[in-house]
């Protein structure tokens, strides 16, 4: 798995500590079981790149991945030079309607949300139209005002098919891919 070979990598290194490769690996192999189930996929975007483990997966069931965020996290590059594939591209944003011209330029059949999650309409609005999207952070229990709460409430909205297995949701448009 992704995790042991991150935590041998960052064994003593002060960037990454133990707690911020638990919290972003905690679900992989749910991840990769849901990706499994709905590969393949040809080229996915990703919102929320942050130090790019969930890309790192992601590429391991896609042909491309494009992974946006607002900020390049402490990290991420050596993330990528030490485990992608070399088929990703980040994009770095300065906001939503920069993100919206990228993807406008973009033909892609997957979406994988897990950035502001207090705007997830917002980037589902921009990625609905490739018909499968995953989102995380699908986690139920947490104050109305968290971050979860938001993705919660939208997904639960939905019309189409809506897997929900936490701290993932995926939706698909119901048109086989």
């Amino acid at each position: 798995m992704l995790f042991e070979k991150i935590k041998a990598t960052y064994k003593d290194d002060a960037d990454v500590g133990d707690a911020m490769i638990v919290t972003a690996l905690r679900d992989e192999a749910l991840f990769r079981r849901l990706l499994g189930e709905v590969a393949p996929i040809n080229v996915a975007v990703e919102t929320g790149t942050n130090r790019g483990f969930a890309t790192v997966v992601l590429e391991e069931f896609c042909r491309e991945v494009h992974t946006f965020d607002i900020k390049d996290f402490p990290g991420r590059q050596r993330i990528f030079d030490l485990f992608s594939a070399g088929r990703s591209t980040f994009h770095l944003i300065a906001n939503d309607a920069e993100k919206k011209r990228v993807l406008d330029t973009l033909q892609f059949d997957f979406a994988f949300l897990d950035g502001n999650h207090y705007k997830v309409a917002d980037d589902f609005e921009m990625v609905r139209h490739c018909g499968r999207v995953l989102f995380h952070d699908y986690t139920l229990g947490f104050p109305p005002e968290n971050q979860r709460s938001f993705v919660v409430r939208f997904v639960d909205t939905l019309d189409g098919v809506v897997t929900k297995e936490p701290p993932f949701a995926y939706w698909t448009d119901g048109v086989p891919k």
